[in-house]
């Protein structure tokens, strides 16, 4: 839901929630990254800002009392939060109730660095530089709050997946991170245990650091919670939870429900490889025998981009569609790197 859902008991709660609530920052950003736009950065920026203002408020009412040292006023303990949403064995009610207070920080971090990014593209450094420093407070507050010196202690994949993707750790502590999310998935029997905010980046995040046989029996999985469910028990909409129509036939909660429809970005920007963003495109496909071929036709601001693989025993073909006045820079597993030129290739 946007920051300015439509009218009903649901929008003030979820206006004021993080991750929620951040779409104010998150989305003009990635609309720019794909157009270039600097005009949608420029018309919403008063509500980007008028978002992260908020929620650094709520992080300034943290009392020592609450989180003691250095960075206790960057650690949103405050306020209303979802948590992570339809997380498996957690239900609605208990995480409304009890919500997960790292996600509220990790947002601090993740939507003040992009806010700082924004500001330096409208031209306004000093804006950026104040989001740059907020931000770098709040990583510290993360990582002071809910983590042991860049350790994380939890047993929900979520933690693992968004202290990665928001860059809350160090390099070497994302890799050892990524090493436990990864055995926790597969000890879990190759199912998720994450929500809505942090199902985007999971396989994302384990196909990054080497996990890519974990990430695709991610995808691939028949089992709830897994993709596939649904499309077992023939659905054609994506589902609010997991289990929406449950074994015995019974159904809950939103049949049509795009969240952990997600999924489709990774398997543009992963499984096929796709990356536009600034005006600069690259391709980095991470093909799989499980799946046997993929093909994406993405229609970008510069024209259709097409990448796609297929397997052939061991060998992989690959097939690329480059649009008029654009160059790709493609790397394929096997460390090979080409620029291509505009056109149809078959490599």
């Amino acid at each position: 839901a946007p920051p300015n859902a439509r009218p009903g008991y649901m929008t003030p709660m979820l206006c004021m929630s993080a991750g929620w609530g951040d779409a104010a920052i998150l989305v003009p950003y990635a609309l720019y990254k794909r157009t270039g736009d600097r005009k949608i950065l420029a018309d919403n920026y008063e509500m980007m800002q008028r978002w992260y203002g908020f929620l650094l408020g709520r992080a300034q009412q943290t009392t020592d009392e609450q989180q003691g040292g250095d960075y206790a006023k960057y650690t949103v303990l405050n306020g209303m939060d979802y948590g992570e949403w339809c997380e498996p064995g957690i239900t609605p009610m208990q995480a409304m109730m009890n919500p997960r207070k790292s996600v509220g920080t990790a947002y601090l971090a993740y939507s003040g660095r992009l806010l700082a990014e924004v500001a330096e593209a409208l031209g306004k450094a000093d804006d950026a530089a104040n989001y740059r420093d907020t931000a770098a407070n709040a990583v510290k507050a993360y990582r002071t709050a809910f983590t042991e010196n860049g350790v994380i202690k939890s047993d929900r994949q979520c933690e693992y997946v968004r202290a990665i993707a928001f860059a809350l750790l160090g390099e070497d502590e994302s890799k050892a991170a990524a090493a436990t999310l990864n055995q926790m998935v597969i000890e879990n029997g190759c199912h998720l245990n994450t929500g809505f905010l942090s199902t985007p980046f999971l396989c994302d995040v384990l196909a990054k650091y080497g996990y890519t046989d974990t990430a695709y029996k991610l995808l691939l999985q028949p089992d709830a919670p897994g993709w596939l469910y649904e499309v077992g028990k023939g659905a054609t909409t994506v589902w609010e939870t997991w289990t929406g129509i449950d074994e015995n036939g019974k159904p809950h909660e939103s049949l049509n429900h795009y969240s952990y429809g997600a999924i489709c970005g990774w398997l543009f920007g992963g499984v096929c490889g796709i990356h536009y963003a600034d005006g600069t495109l690259t391709i980095d496909p991470t093909p799989d025998k499980s799946l046997g071929w993929a093909k994406a036709a993405y229609d970008s601001p510069a024209g259709r981009i097409v990448s796609g693989w297929r397997y052939d025993g061991d060998a992989v073909t690959y097939e690329f569609e480059i649009p008029a006045n654009l160059t790709a820079d493609v790397t394929l597993p096997d460390g090979r790197k080409f620029t291509l030129a505009p056109g149809k290739h078959t490599v």
